[in-house]
């Protein structure tokens, strides 16, 4: 409760809000380790892993681009070729009128 009072006292005069996780608590209490070392580590250690996942996600984004691409493209030249025909039937059936 303490902590809730004190997050929206903090955010009524502009303060940051004050805020505990309890799994942190317990990693603690499970490890008995404390350190600053070891917490800063694992921070570089998320963020690190955090950036392999998203350039994961990017490098897929970017193939289905490409196969998106390539896709439009050969609608594009299949668009193209049946103009193309069309323009030679109408042309076809001028001369047969004639």
């Amino acid at each position: 409760l303490g902590d809730g009072v004190g997050s929206m006292a903090g955010a009524l005069f502009g303060g940051c809000p004050n805020t505990t996780y309890g799994e942190s608590v317990a990693c603690v209490a499970i490890s008995r380790n404390a350190s600053v070392y070891t917490t800063i580590g694992t921070a570089v250690l998320c963020v690190i892993v955090g950036a392999y996942f998203i350039s994961l996600r990017i490098s897929e984004l970017m193939r289905k681009t490409q196969e998106l691409s390539i896709n439009v493209t050969l609608l594009y030249d299949e668009n193209l070729r049946l103009m193309k025909q069309v323009e030679e039937l109408t042309e076809k059936l001028h001369e047969d009128e004639k």
